[in-house]
């Protein structure tokens, strides 16, 4: 019995670990949700932007 549990037990364990990685890649990839949501903000707050970075320069 203790060999079939390890089996299982590695066999959900990369299951998993495949999961969480997909979620990750989704999420945080380079083309990932965030990424797409951030590229979408910054282009309709460009003035926003633009005053920001006019700001920071000013600081230096």
């Amino acid at each position: 019995m203790g060999n079939k549990t390890l089996i299982r037990g590695t066999i959900i364990g990369i299951i998993l670990l495949t999961i969480f990685t997909v979620v990750m890649l989704v999420l945080i990839g380079e083309n990932g949700w965030i990424n797409q949501e951030k590229k979408n903000y910054n282009d309709t707050h460009v003035e926003e932007n633009m005053e920001k970075q006019i700001k920071k320069n000013n600081k230096k």
